[in-house]
């Protein structure tokens, strides 16, 4: 029996791939090219987006919250996704909890 290939049917949108590889690129280039520099722009960067907007970062995470909550306790708080008679593949409290650590990981 001959085993099919799964990428046979994968095909890559050189449109959308190549900008991106560039930006990418011209990104990490100057950054391991050049470690001191790099690491003041990153800094500035940070400080520049964090000091002044940093009460628009908590507002709009706080308005997300509740967003969600309407919509968990809401009428879409009933909405299953998949068919009639599929279970979701992490259950219960642990399928919460993998949705709240990458989320508060990704807030640090």
């Amino acid at each position: 029996m001959k085993l099919e290939d799964p990428f046979r049917y994968v095909k890559v949108d050189k449109r959308v791939t190549l900008p991106a590889v560039i930006v990418l690129l011209a990104i990490f280039l100057p950054i391991s090219l050049s470690r001191d520099i790099a690491s003041k722009m990153i800094t500035s960067a940070f400080n520049w987006t964090t000091i002044p907007w940093g009460w628009a970062y908590l507002l709009f995470c706080l308005f997300c919250f509740f967003v969600l909550l309407y919509w968990a306790v809401g009428r879409y708080g009933t909405v299953k996704l998949g068919g009639r008679r599929t279970n979701p593949i992490i259950p219960g409290l642990t399928g919460l909890q993998c949705c709240f650590v990458p989320a508060s990981a990704a807030g640090l």
